[in-house]
């Protein structure tokens, strides 16, 4: 087995803790750093790992059947390793210093503000109602709305302590993705180095492949691979449970009826087409953003388009497979369950981004795309 192979295999072995505690087990953050997976887009010159992307599809499918909530916090990790191509480099040094620590992400600029104050500070207030495993990432990387003199996006892009934040423990009552730990967060005032407030049009200070692939193509990517393991594991999960002690009434074996076996059986290929196409695409994707070049708007296009449509597909056979199995599914604890609330949650966050799958389809019609971030 591989490092990952070995994380996966640690992932599993505390995979109720995570459910008992909506937090990872400590055991798990260890084993994670240890190989390198809170490193993953980290510069090199950080210690970092700089993984091409299609790599790091073949990493997150293997973690989404072991845990997604794991390979959830990886995400949220690596949007701060991406950020860090802005940052100059004392600050990169700051950030990194402590690399086998998650990061946290605040997606939700809506109620927070970052000004510009004196001696070249900034002022960062607001809150965030999901920030993946506040209690323990060292750094943050929030999205706030800034209110400034200077032209350029309406947000940016603030790194700060996680100790610098109030953490609301919200994250208790939650259903999917329970491991993720994601409470929401405050800031009150907190003062921020400008080294630290990134404007998102402004040129990396690293130009090199994988900063050069914007931030949300690449993560959202690497998510729709989490979704493809989330479904792989589902279809191990409701094949033992077809198969196995519960599936039988009178005699009859509930494996062998037609619905189960179609639901298998089109589940195993959807995973198989699902991750061919990502890797295939992000192949391409890579070589043009090697060679310093943006990729056409039909790659783009089918891309984005794949992303969405992963969301979707595996979703649908998530819910296939639950719904077609035996009362095993709810009476017991098992993978299948966990499954439909994952897979669930995680496309739901990106329901509100559905105008890049619109802007996708305009592209592939001959159109312009109408979204600012394809």
């Amino acid at each position: 087995m591989n490092k990952w192979d070995d994380l996966c295999a640690t992932i599993g072995g505390h995979r109720e803790q995570a459910e008992d505690t909506a937090r990872l087990a400590p055991e798990v953050l260890k084993a994670a750093g240890d190989v390198g997976l809170w490193r993953l887009c980290a510069p090199l010159d950080v210690n970092g790992l700089e993984m091409p992307i299609p790599e790091q599809l073949a990493v997150y499918e293997k973690i989404g059947a072991a845990d997604p909530t794991v390979g959830w916090h990886g995400l949220n990790t690596s949007a701060t390793g991406l950020v860090a191509a802005w940052l100059p480099e004392p600050d990169r040094r700051d950030v990194f210093m402590v690399g086998d620590r998650p990061c946290g992400l605040g997606f939700s600029p809506s109620a927070a503000t970052v000004m510009p104050g004196a001696n070249g500070e900034y002022t960062l207030d607001g809150r965030w109602p999901f920030m993946t495993g506040s209690a323990d990432a060292a750094w943050c990387t929030v999205i706030a709305r800034y209110e400034g003199a200077e032209g350029g996006p309406p947000v940016r892009r603030v790194v700060v302590p996680a100790q610098d934040l109030e953490i609301e423990l919200t994250w208790d009552r939650a259903s999917g993705m329970r491991g993720t730990g994601s409470h929401a967060v405050k800031a009150h005032g907190v003062k921020v180095p400008s080294g630290r407030v990134i404007n998102p049009s402004d040129p990396p200070l690293i130009d090199r492949p994988l900063f050069r692939w914007p931030s949300s193509s690449a993560l959202w990517g690497l998510a729709a691979s989490l979704t493809v393991g989330i479904l792989r594991s589902a279809v191990v999960s409701a094949i033992e449970l077809n198969s196995g002690k519960f599936s039988s009434v009178d005699g009859h074996a509930h494996f062998a009826e037609p619905r189960p076996l179609a639901a298998i059986g089109n589940a195993t290929a959807a995973v198989d087409a699902m991750s061919a196409g990502l890797r295939t695409l992000a192949d391409d994707m890579w070589e043009s953003y090697v060679a310093g070049e943006i990729p056409s708007p039909a790659l783009r296009a089918h891309w984005w388009s794949l992303i969405f449509y992963s969301f979707d597909l595996s979703c649908e056979h998530v819910s296939r497979l639950y719904s077609s199995s035996t009362s095993a599914v709810y009476a017991n604890r098992n993978r299948l369950d966990r499954a439909l609330r994952d897979i669930h949650a995680i496309s739901v966050a990106f329901e509100s981004f559905q105008g890049l799958r619109r802007a996708a389809s305009k592209v592939l019609m001959g159109q312009e795309a109408d979204h600012p971030t394809f």
